[in-house]
């Protein structure tokens, strides 16, 4: 049986976004990765927050980015 977690985390925009940046931070400092060019193209072809990856959720959860989601869940484990 699988459990997914995810299910169960809502994020709030704002906090979603925080979270955002701080993954962006992240790969920015990263010669080259798969998730660099994830933000990047994540960013340029969006143009605004409220259309990110993070957002894209259907449920409006914020929970759209794994990145994100994973960020969340180790800081809140912390």
């Amino acid at each position: 049986m699988v459990i997914n977690i995810m299910s169960e985390l809502r994020l709030e925009f704002d906090e979603a976004l925080e979270l955002c940046e701080q993954v962006r931070a992240k790969n920015k400092k990263k010669s080259i990765s798969f998730n660099k060019l994830w933000c990047w193209g994540c960013v340029k072809f969006t143009k605004s927050p409220e259309k990110r990856c993070f957002a894209n959720a259907e449920d409006g959860s914020n929970t759209g980015c794994v990145q994100v989601n994973k960020l969340y869940e180790k800081l809140k484990n912390q």
